[in-house]
């Protein structure tokens, strides 16, 4: 799945003073047990972000727009391997900012999972 998610204009205007980006991204800071639910809000540099799992921990994400307040989730009810990218397109001189994400199961490619017999 992807496709283009938030925008923010007139940043200079609109962007609360404390935040450090348009975007926001809640991750789990820890795994250590009686610790699962230790989330925190990151920004979301500009450019490319990436980030998955292989093994523990949930599939899911939280964006935040920081102008308008606007969250996204997304979760799979998936126990294998994950990966969240996004787009952050700031763009300084116009003052503005564009979301764009890109979300999917990481699999192993055909040719690198194991060979099966076939029933003849």
């Amino acid at each position: 799945m992807s496709g283009f998610l938030f925008a923010g204009h007139h940043l200079h205007e609109n962007l609360p003073k404390e935040a450090a980006s348009p975007f926001s991204l809640l991750r789990l800071v820890s795994m250590q047990w009686m610790r699962e639910d230790a989330f925190r809000w990151m920004a979301l540099p500009d450019g490319r972000s990436v980030y998955g799992n292989a093994g523990y921990g949930p599939p899911m994400a939280v964006l935040r727009n920081e102008v308008t307040g606007e969250l996204f989730l997304i979760h799979f009810a998936w126990s294998g391997n994950y990966a969240f990218e996004f787009y952050n397109a700031h763009n300084p001189p116009n003052d503005d900012a564009w979301l764009y994400f890109r979300i999917g199961l990481v699999c192993p490619a055909p040719a690198q999972r194991a060979p099966t017999r076939r029933k003849r």
